[in-house]
């Protein structure tokens, strides 16, 4: 996993030599994306959501209008601007997306750790939240956020679980993430995760998410492929789904089922039986980061995250 980048006149990423120019350009297409991606997936939902009732369109055959509408705005809002990053930074779906030599007890693991850490995340900072006397969701999936009024609904089910995790692997751990990689790993992975935590309806959410980011970054990378991500993501969905759908009074067995996996996550780390992936961090990390958060476009699209979450505050 070891890639050395040297920053001068020019980024060296193993024996290919990237110019500052070309990284510019490449770092301005991604602010572009981002400022794509941010308007239909998380904008557009909102001017829907005020718009449609207005008009008298509510409901179509029995199907809630804002809800699929929204799904619409998800799916063509990731996938469009994303398969164009990926073109542009000359990424084959093949780069990121080939099977994996893993087992079910390897993934359960990876499932246990990555479960056990993201729920103590969400809960800390939940109580915090509480504390401060600042609002906040349990957590959110992007553009699909769990809603008690669609847990019943076929299709917001299936968008949770199934439909969200796979659009956020290929757009963040898979072409994101691989288009910066060629400019040093644990940029790659900071700078994917910030998004993704950005990417998110409140600021109660976006250290969990950003820890969450993190960890599916990391492995995406020791196995150079995002399946293991997606199967991971949407198990951890599944499991969250099913934490609010059991009924209150056996809130007390759920909380004793969480306890268990963090300690059975703490175990699986301690005995080195989950595998800690390392990356490596460059003095030239500093540097790119710099030229990636200063080009116009990027930064315009951090802005617009952020006034999202603002947004979210005052809705």
């Amino acid at each position: 996993m070891k890639i050395d980048v040297s920053y001068n006149s020019s980024m060296t990423v193993k024996a290919k030599s990237v110019s500052r120019k070309y990284a510019i350009n490449e770092f301005k297409t991604v602010g572009l994306v981002l400022i794509i991606y941010c308007l239909f997936v998380l904008y557009v939902p909102i001017a829907l959501k005020e718009a449609l009732p207005l008009i008298g369109l509510t409901e179509f055959m029995g199907f809630d209008v804002y809800l699929l509408s929204s799904l619409a705005c998800l799916i063509l809002g990731t996938l469009i601007p994303f398969i164009m990053l990926r073109a542009r930074s000359g990424k084959k779906l093949a780069d990121f997306n080939h099977p994996v030599d893993m087992t079910v007890t390897d993934y359960l693991v990876h499932y246990v750790v990555f479960f056990a850490i993201s729920t103590a995340a969400i809960f800390a900072t939940m109580m915090a939240a509480q504390y401060i006397n600042v609002s906040g969701q349990l957590v959110s999936s992007i553009g699909i956020t769990i809603n008690s009024d669609y847990l019943s609904n076929i299709i917001y089910v299936a968008a949770f679980i199934l439909i969200s995790p796979i659009l956020e692997e290929y757009a963040f751990r898979g072409s994101l993430l691989n288009c910066l990689s060629r400019y040093g790993k644990y940029f790659a992975t900071i700078a994917s995760s910030l998004i993704y935590a950005l990417a998110h309806g409140s600021f109660v959410e976006m250290i969990p998410s950003f820890i969450m980011g993190y960890m599916l970054c990391k492995i995406s990378l020791y196995h150079k492929s995002i399946r293991p991500c997606i199967i991971i993501h949407i198990l951890f969905n599944l499991s969250l789904y099913a934490l609010f759908m059991v009924p209150e009074r056996y809130s007390i067995y759920m909380m004793v089922v969480l306890a268990l996996m963090i300690i059975l996550a703490v175990v699986l780390l301690t005995t080195r039986v989950y595998r800690v992936v390392k990356i490596r961090k460059y003095g030239a990390n500093r540097q790119v980061g710099m030229m990636f958060l200063t080009t116009v476009s990027v930064f315009v699209a951090l802005i617009l995250f952020v006034a999202h979450s603002l947004l979210m505050i005052v809705l």
